[in-house]
């Protein structure tokens, strides 16, 4: 794609996650501070607060990382911007992830066109009817929602089938390939 120059030029994501490091040299030239909200500290400011919020600057990085400058990678839409949708994993609550869902992508003009909800859910066969309907209403505004297949290809949550989320008809599920071609170990599927 990039030898045809499609590098994610125009296309603004929205990564639902832990805390982004918005300052970082391969993220900072396509961060849109403007679309980013903290859904855990209700604030504009999607910085890691926890130790561990460190998950969503690599998934920024992944998508849109600008890189060719001595420091890290190319994201994969190195023309794209993103906005970080922080979410307090320590402390998540059902309105977080449907207001970080409909964020700038659900009504008559949104500016997000793709949503990455970088989490998996934890638990198989768990009824998610509020986050669902705001999946449902962000996809008929034409937001294209990305979900990860799990983190567990063993464990409870290894099936993407049994999750409310990922096996939505509103959303795209992606399982992990490593470079030899074969899944990933800690993929869903």
């Amino acid at each position: 794609a990039w030898s045809q120059d499609v590098i994610g030029t125009g296309v603004r994501v929205g990564i639902i996650d832990d805390g982004f490091d918005t300052t970082h040299p391969d993220l900072a030239g396509n961060y849109a501070a403007a679309s980013s909200f903290d859904y855990g500290q209700n604030d504009a400011d999607p910085s890691p607060v926890l130790a561990s919020d460190n998950h969503g600057s690599a998934m920024a990085g992944l998508i849109a990382a600008t890189g060719g400058n001595g420091v890290g990678i190319t994201g994969v839409a190195p023309g794209a911007t993103w906005a970080g949708l922080r979410v307090n994993f320590a402390a998540p609550t059902v309105s977080q992830f449907v207001d970080a869902t409909l964020h700038e992508s659900s009504g008559a003009a949104p500016t997000i066109d793709i949503k990455l909800h970088a989490y998996a859910q934890t638990s198989r066969y768990v009824a998610a009817a509020a986050e669902q309907a705001a999946l449902a209403t962000s996809t008929a505004a034409g937001t294209i929602h990305v979900f990860p297949a799990g983190n567990g290809r063993l464990g409870l949550t290894g099936d993407a089938n049994v999750l409310d989320l990922q096996n939505s008809p509103d959303a795209i599920t992606v399982a992990a390939m490593g470079s030899d071609g074969r899944f990933a170990s800690y993929s869903g599927f």
